[in-house]
């Protein structure tokens, strides 16, 4: 078996242990549990100790695992017709609220792979495996709002994606591409210095001061050709 990440570290399912079962007022069916520094809720059966894999908001579940599973709120799109679940036609996890509790995230039981891949396979499962492809077929991904585009817009993003890119890899790390503090914990330590900051309602910039590319001018380049051109 073949375990992959193809996409976004952040949005990959991982396998986890139930570490933890928090009480919730009221309520008798669901409980509470903190996965790698998210609050998601489990059934009234999940118990610590308990394996499995967790999926993180904002990260989409391929169609396959969800049919298989049962999990559309669409009975006729489960591989069971009598079934019903709590996914759209989507597949997009999202944070929620049952009763007034949030759940950060969704967690299921490994055996929710049995069919997709051999039970043996699913038994070699280990915490900490991160993947988003098993065996070449797609789990999950970083979910993308679709865009509407007219024909009109055609013109206008052939001109974006022929627009100069500067940024240099590496350089300058964008929120969506930084790995997520939950899984990275064991990385901090007493010492470290940290800064913590709160993004609120409002305009958003980034500035830093970071080495970029830039276009050379006509001159820059016919002195790059005979630098070349000397050096061989």
């Amino acid at each position: 078996m073949k375990l992959e990440i193809k996409g976004n570290v952040n949005y990959c399912a991982s396998i986890v242990e139930i570490k933890n079962i928090i009480d919730l007022e009221g309520c008798e069916n669901i409980k509470h549990t903190i996965i790698l520094g998210n609050y998601v809720i489990v059934s009234k059966d999940c118990k610590v100790g308990d394996i499995g894999v967790f999926f993180p908001v904002e990260c989409t579940i391929s169609k396959e695992f969800l049919a298989h599973n049962n999990l559309f709120d669409k009975p006729e799109m489960n591989n069971d017709k009598t079934k019903k679940g709590f996914f759209s036609h989507k597949g997009r996890v999202r944070c929620i609220k049952l009763r007034g509790n949030k759940s950060e995230g969704v967690f299921l039981p490994l055996e929710s792979f049995v069919g997709l891949v051999n039970r043996s396979d699913v038994e070699r499962f280990k915490v900490g495996d991160e993947f988003d492809h098993i065996n070449d077929n797609k789990v999950c991904e970083k979910y993308i709002v679709p865009c509407r585009n007219s024909g009109t817009d055609k013109r206008s993003e052939t001109k974006a994606n022929k627009k100069f890119d500067r940024i240099i890899p590496t350089q300058f790390r964008f929120h969506i591409d930084t790995p997520n503090l939950g899984k990275n914990l064991h990385f901090v330590s007493p010492n470290d210095v940290v800064s913590i900051t709160r993004k609120l309602h409002g305009t958003s910039a980034i500035v830093g001061l970071i080495k970029c590319r830039r276009k050379y001018s006509l001159l820059e380049k016919i002195i790059l050709i005979f630098k070349k051109v000397c050096e061989n």
